[in-house]
């Protein structure tokens, strides 16, 4: 709400984001409509704010200021709260070198996604490192491997939901130059 007592004027209402250290007005997606009531002399203005949510916004804030010419203005800020299912990253992937096979899967939702492996159900011997940071997670998995497939199964959920990506192993040896070489 504005202060009872404003100016007869339009207002200029202004958007601004904040979050991560970042401060920015938004002039985009704004839908702005002017209605007078009834009596003449009460008038409503709306303001709307449409964007296409993203991940790195979660928990940041947004503040609607108005503003009148005679120096009368209020603001409310609210924190987004957003949710999205996991969604495994590009940079995920495996390689190979000798028979040690390494593997990481890198998914970011909120909230946080877990991941697992489901090829770790038939080893008892390998070493997972997880990695966390705001809204990503990196699993990393090292095991040691006879006979492999060419591709190792991650699978990531959250409350939201659930999602599993193929990731194909790429096959490294040192060459005689002591340089890694790679194919797959």
């Amino acid at each position: 709400m504005t202060p009872a007592h404003c100016s007869r004027s339009d207002p200029i209402i202004t958007w601004k984001w904040k979050g991560r250290g970042k401060e920015d007005y938004i002039a985009d997606n704004i839908t702005s409509v002017t209605t007078e009531f009834e009596n003449g002399v009460t008038r409503k203005h709306v303001s709307m704010l449409m964007f296409q949510a993203a991940v790195s916004q979660h928990f940041t804030n947004v503040t609607c200021k108005v503003s009148f010419n005679n120096n009368i203005s209020t603001e409310e800020t609210v924190t987004l709260n957003i949710n999205f299912s996991p969604k495994i990253l590009k940079n995920s992937g495996c390689k190979i070198q000798s028979d040690i096979l390494t593997c990481a899967c890198i998914s970011q939702g909120v909230p946080l996604p877990t991941i697992t492996w489901p090829l770790l159900t038939n080893h008892t011997e390998y070493f997972i490192m997880t990695a966390v940071s705001d809204y990503m997670v990196n699993s990393t998995i090292s095991l040691r491997v006879t006979d492999y497939n060419h591709v190792v199964h991650c699978v990531s959920n959250n409350d939201i939901g659930r999602v599993h990506q193929n990731l194909t192993i790429v096959k490294t040896s040192t060459g005689e130059n002591g340089k890694s070489n790679t194919w797959q």
